[in-house]
C-alpha cells in the first residue's frame, strides 16, 4: 500500500513482509473470525454484550490460532518452552503464548492487548491523544517484544515476534455523525501504516465494522463506547534478551 493512500477500513485488511510475508491468508482468516463473532453477537438472543474484541489477550490470542488452522497452518497456545539464561548460565522453562509451524519453519508469538480513546472533539487535545495513544501502543509491542526475546533463540528454524492487538474505543458523547469514526478510524489506521513503511513492523491486520451502532457498549463508569473494531501489529524479535 502506498503510503500516500488513504487505508480502506474495509476492503483491504493487511499489510505483510518479511518472514511473515506469506501468512497473508491467516490474517485473512482472522478477519472472517471477527466477522463471524460479530453475526453471531447481532443476532444472539439474550444479546451478547461484548465485542469479540473486548475479551483479555488470551481469547484474542485462540482466535489467532483458529485462523492459523483455517489457513492449514499448525498452531500452538500457551505451551511451555525454553526461555533466556540465568545468571547461572542455565536455561528454564515458561510459557510461550503462540506457536505457528510452516512446514520446517516455526513462528513464536508473545502477545499484550492495548485499548486506546479516540474521538476528542477539540483539535489540539485530538492530536495529543492520538500521540499519547500511538505512545501506548509501542509500549505495549516492546514490552511483547521483549517477553518473546527471552525465549531461547534458534536462528536456523525458529523466529520470534512481539504482537499486540489494539482496541479502540470511541465515547459516545463525542460522535455526532458516521463520518467521524471513520475519520477517527482511518487517520489513525494512516499513522501505524506510515511507521510500517518506514520497514518498522513485519506486519498489520485491522478488521472493523460497517454498523459502528451495534458496537456500542458501557464502560466501567456507566459512559457508552464504541467498540468498531481491532488492529494487529506484528514486530520480528532479533535480540537475545536475558533473565536477571
Amino acid at each position: 500500500m502506498d503510503k500516500r493512500t488513504n487505508p480502506d477500513l474495509f476492503k483491504k485488511k493487511f499489510i505483510t513482509s518479511g518472514k511473515l510475508k506469506k501468512f497473508g491468508s491467516i490474517f485473512e482468516k482472522w478477519c472472517e473470525i471477527n466477522r463471524d463473532f460479530f453475526k453471531k453477537i447481532k443476532s444472539s438472543r439474550p444479546p451478547i454484550n461484548r465485542m469479540p474484541w473486548q475479551y483479555n489477550e488470551r481469547t484474542l490470542v485462540g482466535m489467532l490460532s483458529g485462523a492459523g488452522w483455517m489457513a492449514g497452518y499448525c498452531t500452538v497456545e500457551e505451551f511451555s518452552d525454553q526461555k533466556g539464561r540465568r545468571k547461572d548460565s542455565s536455561n528454564y522453562y515458561g510459557r510461550c503464548d503462540l506457536g505457528i509451524i510452516c512446514k520446517e519453519k516455526i513462528f513464536l508469538f508473545e502477545a499484550k492487548k492495548c485499548q486506546i480513546n479516540l474521538g476528542k472533539l477539540d483539535r489540539r487535545a485530538r492530536l495529543e491523544t492520538k500521540k499519547e495513544a500511538l505512545a501506548k501502543i509501542w509500549h505495549s509491542l516492546d514490552k511483547a517484544q521483549v517477553e518473546a526475546g527471552e525465549l531461547r533463540p534458534r536462528p536456523r528454524y525458529i523466529s520470534r515476534f512481539g504482537l499486540c492487538f489494539v482496541v479502540p474505543r470511541i465515547s459516545v458523547d463525542k460522535v455526532n455523525g458516521r463520518d467521524i469514526i471513520k475519520n477517527e478510524l482511518t487517520e489513525f489506521l494512516e499513522k501505524i501504516i506510515e511507521k510500517n513503511n518506514k520497514g518498522k513492523f513485519s506486519a498489520v491486520a485491522w478488521y472493523f465494522v460497517h454498523d459502528y451502532e451495534m458496537t456500542k457498549r458501557s464502560g466501567r463508569r456507566g459512559r457508552e463506547y464504541y467498540y468498531p473494531g481491532i488492529i494487529l501489529i506484528i514486530k520480528e524479535t532479533l535480540k537475545r534478551q536475558v533473565k536477571r
